[in-house]
């Protein structure tokens, strides 16, 4: 019996896994672009990738969808892994991308994920489909932008050290700076005024003192607003994401 065929593409087809993918699940879950993109599933044997691709059948079942075969037209071979994934700690269905390295960067990805995402939203009343990856990964961050993904917020998850991007449908696109996202580069270059660290910006500051600040009271008025925020960042690890907008400046059109 042939697998079920979700979707197709001019170059790829869609279909469902079946346990005859069980050297090729083995072969991509151990790629450095699954173990970057997605992380280490434990698939050391045939016996987990077996396993693996019961776990992703039950989902074909319980949700509808899932994670499913690329699989090359010409000739017929299975190049990839693209779906859609349900994750309990967001209230959207994500999806989820990855290709064999010898099928990388030649627009497959691309082609991919862009016909999943009209699939869920045409066939299967998904509204939204939101994706989550790595602030370093860059290949990633670029095919979520081209099929039609914006930046939503940064998420922390209890799984791994680093925040992670979440990018939505239902977020609109930074074609400029709004009033928050000009609020939080006046904040970043902000220069503290006085004390120890003056004439650093807060950015900067040594995490110990703004949790200084934080129990004794931060200055009223602006400053004190744009020190909290700072100590919010830095609490949270996400320093490393806003150093970028450091000089920083908005345009005005003018």
């Amino acid at each position: 019996m042939s697998p079920e065929v979700i979707l197709e593409t001019p170059r790829l087809r869609l279909r469902c896994f079946t346990q005859a993918d069980q050297p090729f699940i083995f072969e991509l879950v151990n790629t450095q672009g699954w173990m970057q993109s997605i992380g280490d599933r434990e698939i050391r044997t045939p016996e987990d990738a077996s396993a693996y691709i019961d776990k992703l059948n039950n989902d074909y079942k319980t949700l509808g969808f899932g994670l499913w075969c690329v699989e090359a037209k010409h000739p017929a071979k299975p190049i990839g892994m693209c779906g859609l994934v349900k994750r309990d700690y967001l209230d959207d269905v994500g999806i989820g991308f990855v290709m064999l390295p010898t099928h990388a960067g030649v627009g497959l990805g691309f082609e991919a994920a862009s016909a999943t995402v009209q699939h869920a939203n045409d066939h299967l009343g998904l509204n939204t489909i939101v994706a989550i990856t790595d602030e370093n990964n860059q290949a990633a961050i670029g095919l979520i932008k081209k099929i039609g993904l914006h930046f939503d917020r940064a998420i922390i998850l209890s799984e791994r050290e680093k925040p992670s991007l979440l990018f939505s449908q239902d977020a609109q696109p930074q074609t400029g700076a709004n009033e928050n996202q000009q609020a939080l580069i006046d904040a970043v270059n902000q220069v503290m005024p006085f004390g120890k660290y003056a004439g650093e910006k807060l950015i900067n500051l040594p995490e110990p003192y703004l949790v200084w600040f934080h129990k004794e009271g931060f200055p009223n008025g602006k400053l004190g607003q744009q020190m909290g925020l700072m100590y919010e960042i830095k609490l949270n690890g996400l320093e490393s994401m806003l150093k970028p907008l450091v000089n920083s400046r908005t345009k005005t059109g003018k």
